[in-house]
């Protein structure tokens, strides 16, 4: 399953970020997590499922509550796009 593949990759990249940050690379963390931002908003719908489906936590937290808030999420990316997208 390719979306799977990506969503993983997503996540790990997520982690990832955060360990660079941990040891101090500011600079490179917030270029990983630039990277894991636009793979969140080149996701099809079916990614966004998939990673909803990974990030849920039964029964605290439905896979359609994750969805929601993954889109919500997407939709202050796109809109602060100019802010995190490296334009060099």
């Amino acid at each position: 399953m390719e979306e799977a593949r990506f969503v993983e990759q997503h996540i790990v990249d997520c982690l990832r970020a955060a360990v660079v940050e941990a040891n101090g690379e500011t600079h490179k963390a917030a270029r990983l997590r630039a990277q894991a931002k636009l793979r969140l908003v080149c996701m099809t719908d079916d990614e966004v499922w998939e990673l909803a489906r990974k990030t849920c936590f039964p029964p605290k937290r439905s896979a359609e509550d994750a969805y929601y808030d993954i889109q919500q999420t997407i939709t202050e990316y796109k809109r602060t796009a100019d802010q995190w997208l490296d334009k060099s």
